[in-house]
C-alpha cells in the first residue's frame, strides 16, 4: 500500500455539470501535481468519462440513461442501490491500495454509508469534503431525518478531515455537533487566464451553433446552474416577472434539470422573451459569460458556500446578482 496515495469515492465528478464537479476535479488535480497517487471512482450516470495526467480515472456506471442534471438523490430504488452496492464492491480491491479515503458529501447517503463501512472494516482513514448544506435538505418525515442525521454526526465524527468549501458550511456542521477542529474551509479556485472578459462573439456563435437567438436591442440577464429545486429556478421567472415592460430586457437559460418544463411553460407568459440554451460545455461558458450583461443567479437555503458561477462571472467582468445565501 502506498502511503502516499488517496481514492477519491464520488458521484460528483466531471464531465458532469456543477460546481462541486469542478472543486473535486481541482482538489484530485492538486494532489496528483503534489507528487500523491490519486484515483478517482466516480459513480457516474450517463456521460463520457474524464481523462487526466494527474489521476487514475475509474468510472463506475450507475445508471446510463439517467441524467447528470437531476437533483441530488436521497431515495432509492431495488435497482439504483443494488447497482451502487455492487459497483463499491467491484471497487474495493482498488480502494484497499490506497492509505486515505476522500467521499463527497454533496449527494445521496447510501453511497456514504458504503464507504465508512468498509473504511471501518479495513481501517482507513477518511477525508469527508462538502460544497453544500448536509443538514439542511427537505425531508419527507420527522423519523427519516432524524436518521438520516444521526447516520451523518455518525460518520462526519468518524472522518480524520472535512473540508468545505465556505464558512457558513463550518458553522452549520459544528451546530449540528461537528468538532470545530477537524473542519477545514477549501475554497475552490479560478483559471483567469480561461475566464476572463472575451466579448460578444463568442455568445454569438454559440447561439449560432445552436439555432437560437437573442434581440439585439435587450440587455440580456443569464440564468446558468442545474435547473432544480435547490438553486431556485422559478425564482428568476418571478424577478423577470417584475420588472417593467418597458426596460428592454430579456433572459437567457443555461442548464437542464427537472424543473426545465415548468420553467419554460412560466417563462411563455411573461412580458419579456427567454431563451432556453440547454447545457453547455464547461469551456463554453467563458464566452457566455462575456455576452452577457447581467448574472441572475436566485439560490434557495438548500444550498451553501460560494457558487462557483458567481466568482467565475466576476472573472469575466460581469455584474452579478445573488440571493444573500451560504457564504454568495
Amino acid at each position: 500500500m502506498n502511503n502516499r496515495s488517496i481514492a477519491f469515492i464520488t458521484h460528483k465528478f466531471p464531465p458532469g455539470p456543477g460546481g462541486m464537479e469542478r472543486w473535486n476535479l481541482q482538489m484530485a488535480e492538486a494532489y496528483g501535481k503534489a507528487s500523491v497517487q490519486v484515483s478517482v471512482v466516480h459513480f457516474r450516470v450517463g456521460k463520457e468519462p474524464l481523462f487526466s495526467e494527474h489521476f487514475s480515472y475509474f468510472p463506475v456506471t450507475v445508471d446510463p440513461s439517467d441524467s447528470p442534471y437531476r437533483s441530488p438523490r436521497f431515495s432509492y430504488t431495488i435497482g439504483s442501490a443494488a447497482r451502487i452496492a455492487f459497483g463499491f464492491l467491484r471497487s474495493l480491491p482498488l480502494l484497499r491500495r490506497h492509505a486515505l479515503w476522500q467521499v463527497t458529501f454533496g449527494e445521496g447517503l447510501l453511497l456514504k454509508v458504503f464507504v465508512y463501512a468498509a473504511a471501518f472494516v479495513l481501517r482507513k482513514r477518511v477525508i469527508a469534503a462538502s460544497g453544500c448544506v448536509m443538514f439542511a435538505h427537505p425531508y419527507r418525515s420527522f423519523w427519516g431525518a432524524l436518521i438520516k442525521k444521526s447516520i451523518m454526526r455518525l460518520m462526519l465524527n468518524r472522518s480524520e478531515t472535512i473540508l468545505v468549501d465556505g464558512t457558513d458550511l463550518r458553522s452549520e456542521l459544528v451546530e449540528n455537533g461537528i468538532r470545530g477542529r477537524k473542519i477545514q474551509v477549501c475554497y475552490a479556485g479560478i483559471d483567469t487566464e480561461m475566464f476572463k472578459n472575451s466579448g460578444s462573439s463568442g455568445l454569438s456563435d454559440l447561439l449560432e451553433r445552436k439555432n437560437a437567438h437573442l434581440e439585439p436591442d435587450r440587455k440580456t440577464i443569464l440564468y446558468s446552474c442545474r435547473l432544480s429545486a435547490e438553486n431556485a429556478p422559478l425564482d428568476f421567472i418571478h424577478v423577470l416577472e417584475r420588472l417593467p415592460e418597458h426596460s428592454h430586457l430579456q433572459g437567457l437559460v443555461i442548464g437542464d434539470g427537472p424543473l426545465r418544463e415548468e420553467m419554460v411553460s412560466a417563462a411563455q407568459k411573461l412580458s419579456h422573451p427567454v431563451t432556453f440554451l440547454g447545457s453547455v460545455e464547461y469551456e463554453e461558458l467563458p464566452a457566455v459569460l462575456s455576452g452577457v450583461d447581467i448574472c441572475l443567479f436566485t439560490y434557495s437555503r438548500h444550498i451553501g458556500g460560494i457558487s462557483q458561477m458567481i466568482p467565475l462571472s466576476m472573472s469575466c467582468e460581469t455584474v452579478v446578482v445573488t440571493t444573500r445565501v451560504g457564504d454568495n
